[in-house]
């Protein structure tokens, strides 16, 4: 009997809880997820003390697994998100039905949902038609927290077995995979499945794949088998060109070193318990499938961030100055760019949820200023998400319901359930986080982790986020915001939803009289409006009207939509066609276009533009105001000289006072 070890390892208490629940365990190397060496995979499932504490006492490094099948009554649904796993789970849940909730793990690249065992005999996987779905059941397992990652991240619970109960497959879903089992699996080249279209360039890429990560053939090998595969299997069989292409890319792939994976140098990689050798980080079948391979997730974990070493070329100084021709510092690339055919097999069509303004995985702001309606604006498109009604621009809703996750920011809870409920929003509906009652910063990587968890239960059709500003902690640098919106935008994908940002407006200087929603003043750093795919404004053409005007000042995935209008009364929120723009508001865009069209071609003299706007009718007052907005200006030779005046560059800001004493004297001068 092993010797019984004085302090027990995190790993070896994890297995010990898993096998009082009769899931049976199995050790694997450490920092990875193949079985130690003289391991039989998932034939060494056990549940025994004795043999748990023979393991670990060997090594106290080794990751834990949990074997899968109706000896331990569990089934896993493995997501990957890298290779759209998440779409493909949309895909299937609206054919299906949605999965219940239950046991769930978060790992590197997606997902873990466990389920109790149906019985019978299920698939490894779900075909080529659902990339990014396995299911690990019979003859399988799944590495579990807390092991470590070979990118050095950390297996956690999202869901874990003493919080929630093991749910159930439902019926539909047993039935499925049940009749998927019963096809022949996607394993060789002769397989007489054929390929259609849409499956062929993704089936030879993997066949590719799995060839080489097998060691199964040398590049040229490789690329004669794809073109056997492509002209038995395929219908109609690709180009020939199109197959090159394929094997072309292959023939570039290298794994990376260890150190590069992980960020930790050779020597320090753990051993094996058995040779002292390095343990290997990665393996052609790593839990028990031939189609995974690990990589960054496409939702970047704010968990265990650590430095990479960046390998940069050195040119030497007598290459730059043109001393020397000598190229031998030079050293050819490891990897090879992708083609737009290896792409395609990667990206998925934008999905709208709000055709034209919001789209899934997509960030969008909504902006204005105080007082304009943007919180009623933003419940209103809640509750045509969770309800499935038609968009306030008269587009058609989303099938079914679906909740809205509002991340309330200035503490108004009270406010927004009135609101919500005089227009009709079922609070049942509306989620929010654990604590309400406390501000969850997203520029704060533990708690935009715990939103994170939030959003993968409840599964939200939008998340709005109310207000911007007031969610985050430090300053609106440009580091830390396109670190929030990288994480947003990463959650949104993983959740198939859109984020909703609402946002405030600067505010409006002496001369900025115009009522029109001006994407120039939007608050804070510009990376907000870089990495929003839309922005929409909200403003009050006419203050003595109660009128509100939407438009879109940006959209990336799309023409921009045509605006519209609203209004707020004690019943709730009407929409109509969008309220006319007063004269006053015309002629300052009249002045902000013909700046833009005077001095399209470079700098000019003051006296000049301000001849060329008077022969065009553009008064002194509208120029002066849309130049505070549009321009620089700066003196020709410096102190004394004339004045010149320029545009801004797009997407610049600049708030220096001396603008407006310049614009003062000038006025005051004319």
């Amino acid at each position: 009997m092993a010797t019984h070890l004085t302090e027990t390892p995190p790993l070896l208490s994890a297995a010990r809880q898993y096998t009082s629940r009769g899931w049976r365990v199995i050790p694997l190397a450490p920092r990875s997820k193949t079985p130690r060496r003289g391991s039989r995979g998932y034939l060494d499932g056990a549940t025994d003390p004795e043999t748990l504490e023979g393991w670990w006492e060997e090594n106290e490094d080794l990751n834990v697994a949990i074997v899968t099948g109706p000896d331990s009554g569990l089934v896993v649904l493995d997501i990957d998100l890298r290779n759209g796993g998440d779409a493909s789970l949309y895909d299937l849940e609206n054919q299906h039905g949605q999965l219940p909730e239950t046991v769930t793990a978060e790992t590197s690249g997606g997902w873990h949902h466990y389920f109790a065992h149906p019985g019978g005999t299920l698939p490894a996987n779900f075909g080529e038609n659902y990339p990014g779905l396995d299911l690990k059941a019979n003859g399988g397992y799944v590495v579990a927290p807390p092991s470590i990652h070979p990118d050095g991240s950390e297996y956690r619970w999202k869901l874990g077995p003493w919080e929630t109960e093991l749910a159930e497959l439902p019926e539909a879903w047993v039935t499925l995979l049940q009749t998927s089992a019963k096809l022949p699996p996607t394993r060789c080249l002769d397989e007489p499945r054929p390929l259609k279209e849409g499956m062929r360039h993704t089936a030879l890429t993997r066949l590719a794949g799995r060839l080489l990560n097998a060691g199964l053939g040398t590049p040229e090998q490789i690329r004669a088998a794809l073109h056997v595969a492509n002209r038995e299997r395929c219908q109609p069989p690709l180009p020939d060109a199109e197959v090159d292409a394929i094997a072309d890319a292959t023939g570039t792939w290298h794994r990376r070193p260890a150190d590069e994976q992980t960020g930790v140098q050779e020597r320090d990689a753990p051993a094996t318990a058995d040779t002292g050798e390095a343990a290997p980080t990665r393996s052609s079948r790593e839990e028990n499938c031939p189609d995974c391979a690990d990589g960054a997730c496409s939702l970047p974990s704010t968990r265990n961030r650590t430095s990479r070493p960046v390998h940069r070329t050195v040119v030497p100084k007598e290459v730059i100055r043109g001393e020397s021709d000598d190229m031998s510092w030079y050293r050819t690339p490891d990897r090879k760019p992708l083609t737009g055919l290896d792409l395609r097999a990667m990206v998925r069509a934008t999905t709208w949820t709000w055709p034209g303004w919001m789209a899934e995985g997509h960030i969008t702001v909504l902006a204005g200023e105080s007082g304009a309606g943007k919180s009623w604006f933003a419940l209103a498109l809640a509750r045509a998400a969770a309800h499935g009604l038609d968009w306030p621009d008269g587009a058609a809703g989303p099938e079914g319901e679906r909740p809205v996750l509002w991340l309330e920011a200035e503490g108004r809870h009270a406010v927004l359930l009135e609101r919500a409920e005089r227009l009709g929003l079922d609070p049942e509906r509306l989620h929010f986080m654990p604590r309400p009652l406390q501000t969850y910063y997203l520029d704060r990587p533990d708690e935009m982790d715990a939103i994170s968890d939030v959003a993968a239960v409840s599964r939200p059709r939008l998340i709005v986020v109310d207000s911007w500003s007031k969610s985050l902690w430090g300053k609106e640098n440009d580091a830390d915001v396109r670190f929030c919106l990288d994480s947003l935008q990463s959650l949104a994908r993983h959740v198939s939803a859109p984020v909703l940002l609402v946002h405030h407006l600067r505010k409006r200087q002496l001369t900025d009289y115009s009522e029109s929603f001006d994407f120039d003043r939007l608050r804070g750093s510009s990376v907000l409006a870089q990495v929003a795919a839309c922005v929409i404004g909200v403003d009050v053409p006419d203050r003595s009207a109660d009128g509100r005007r939407v438009s879109c000042g940006k959209a990336n995935l799309g023409p921009l939509p045509e605006p519209f209008g609203f209004s707020i009364s004690d019943e709730g929120i009407a929409f109509g066609p969008p309220p006319e723009l007063n004269e006053q508001t015309s002629r300052l865009d009249a002045a902000k276009a013909f700046l833009r069209r005077a001095l399209a071609d470079g700098p000019r003299p003051a006296n000049e533009v301000k001849e060329a706007a008077r022969e065009e009718g553009i008064s002194q007052d509208a120029l002066l105001a849309a130049k505070r907005q549009v321009c620089h200006f700066s003196r020709a030779g410096g102190r004394g000289g004339t004045w010149l005046w320029s545009l801004v560059p797009e997407g610049s800001e600049d708030d220096a006072p001396h603008h407006t004493d310049h614009l003062v004297q000038e006025k005051k001068a004319s």
